[in-house]
């Protein structure tokens, strides 16, 4: 039973001033069970005094939160200072965002597996007051900071941080107005260095409060496997906070550890990217129990249709009777750090028809639209940029207006995909702009086309499409493809990647110039922090490999 009934609910969503910086004072002022265990933890959380918890209430999340408010408070930090949190994976980050927003700080995640490189030059591009990281990073931010005066920031280093006083502001907890920043997050860097995007104060709780006005059956317990350091994770938190449903944090995040926490905590709704549910398809599924699952969510990226056909085999669904059926719903929740939530829901089941990449209508908040390259709003069945507008969508990029105002076109966000719309209003996602592939043949959509061989050949189970560029400047597609048979001889791929070629051809799809295969079970393309494919990475191993050839 959630520990907030009806009633509790509809005061919080009809409280105008309930948003991201203050939604956890919000719902204990109306909760009667603040000490019951809320969240969960798959390794302890280890607080200022060295204090371990493997579960945490309400009352807990404030009590541990204004520890490191204090500290930070005696260190100097002030509203609008941004602070840096570069940790491994796990509740640290809510802790953080929870201390900083009461503050009227902004919290600057980085997630834990980028490099040290990579971390200090955005560290530096952000203008931070000091980082909260560990005694193991901490080297390497030193020996890679370039400017002098980030040399000198403070680090913080988890675990050697003196108790505070106990001293506050004046004004605590800090009041926000509707679109001051609580928090930064890096894009995934698919394209270079990520950009930091800003979360403002009442956009950033839009989605989750739009989510928490049309319920939906059957959640009741939350298992989060998302990656921590990201803005979905610390949203998804936040809604099983409001809902009072007991969520599990999950920080490892093997596919093993996956399923035995399904297993143990027996949640009924499981959140992860899509490559997490891809690893573990992995897996023998029928050795596991997931009978507890109703709903599988994911955001980012649409999934392909093939693995979710897997997953929406077990578990169960509520029928339209009311009756409890075999058969599990995938919500497939198409979305970016900018857009501020999962703008595009679609749930799908075994049931469901083919889905050629369509993620939906846009939620009843959303104006989307598919522009040409001047802006222009074109018609249904032509592929364009995807653009938005949307109460959600971000302020921009942190430090970086030009990016943001690139981003901005004719009152819409462009979000960098590439998509079309059917003369229903659905929403199909063809690609990212920055992967589409111009061949000889024609344009060549590289998610698109991993949909349509996925489809058609049970033997890939996982594939990649990415370009190659001739010194002439012509483009050409490689797919890197994962199979259930890595036995197959050279004559036998080359017979295969005949027969995908074929059936391109059949639906107007340029050929593959070439094929290469991964063994069995290993994950065939580079990943990302955040879980998504590395098609730069491919295109530069590829050039690699062809000049040590």
């Amino acid at each position: 039973m959630s520990v907030l009934d009806s009633k509790q609910l509809a005061t919080l969503l009809n409280d105008d001033n309930f948003a991201s910086g203050n939604f956890l004072r919000k719902v204990i002022s109306v909760s009667h069970d603040i000490d019951d265990p809320l969240v969960f933890l798959d390794e302890p959380y280890i607080s200022i005094d060295g204090t371990q918890y493997t579960s945490i209430s309400l009352r807990g999340l404030k009590q541990l939160s204004e520890e490191y408010a204090s500290f930070y408070h005696e260190q100097g930090i002030v509203p609008k200072d941004v602070v840096g949190v570069y940790v491994e994976d796990g509740l640290d980050y809510m802790i953080q965002f929870l201390a900083l927003t009461s503050l009227g700080a902004v919290a600057a995640f980085l997630n834990g597996g980028l490099s040290s490189d990579i971390a200090a030059l955005y560290l530096e591009q952000l203008n931070v007051s000091g980082i909260f990281t560990t005694e193991g990073k901490q080297a390497g931010l030193k020996a890679c900071f370039k400017k002098e005066e980030s040399k000198r920031l403070p680090l913080w280093i988890k675990g050697k941080i003196a108790v505070p006083g106990g001293s506050f502001p004046v004004v605590y907890p800090f009041q926000h107005s509707e679109l001051d920043p609580v928090l930064l997050t890096h894009t995934s860097g698919t394209t270079g260095i990520p950009k930091a995007v800003q979360s403002s104060h009442f956009p950033y709780l839009h989605g989750v409060k739009d989510r928490l006005a049309t319920p939906v059956q059957n959640i009741s317990r939350f298992l989060n496997s998302l990656p921590h350091a990201h803005s979905s994770s610390i949203g998804y938190i936040m809604e099983a906070t409001i809902r009072g449903c007991p969520i599990k944090v999950q920080t490892k995040k093997s596919p093993e550890d996956l399923v035995s926490a399904i297993e143990t905590f027996r949640p009924d709704y499981v959140l992860a990217f899509p490559n997490l549910y891809v690893d573990m398809l992995r897996l023998n599924m029928d050795d596991y129990d997931f009978s507890s699952i109703f709903y599988w969510r994911s955001t980012g990226d649409a999934a392909h249709e093939r693995h979710v056909r897997i997953m929406t085999r077990y578990g169960s669904h509520v029928a339209e009777d009311g009756s409890i059926q075999p058969g599990s719903i995938y919500i497939d929740g198409m979305g970016s750090t900018e857009m501020g939530s999962a703008l595009f829901t679609t749930l799908r089941s075994n049931e469901s028809k083919d889905f050629d990449r369509c993620v939906g209508k846009p939620a009843d908040y959303v104006d989307a639209q598919i522009l040409d390259e001047h802006g222009r709003v074109i018609g249904a069945d032509t592929v364009g940029f995807l653009a938005v507008k949307s109460p959600s969508v971000i302020q921009g990029y942190w430090n970086n207006t030009n990016k943001t105002e690139q981003s901005r076109v004719a009152g819409y966000w462009v979000t960098g995909d590439l998509a079309y719309k059917d003369k229903k209003g659905n929403f199909y996602h063809v690609d990212r702009i920055t992967d589409r592939i111009e061949t000889r043949e024609g344009m060549l959509y590289s998610l698109q086309t991993e949909e349509l061989i996925m489809k058609k050949f049970d033997m890939v189970f996982d594939c990649s499409i990415f370009k190659i560029q001739a010194k002439d400047g012509t483009e050409s597609a490689t797919l890197k493809a994962e199979l259930l048979d890595d036995s197959l001889s050279d004559d036998e791929v080359q017979a295969l990647l005949a027969d995908i070629n074929d059936w391109l051809s059949q639906h107007k799809v340029p050929k593959l110039a070439s094929i290469s295969i991964s063994k069995k079970s290993v994950i065939h393309a580079p990943l990302g922090v955040t879980g998504k494919v590395l098609k730069r990475v491919l295109r530069d191993q590829s050039e690699e490999q062809k000049l040590s050839a």
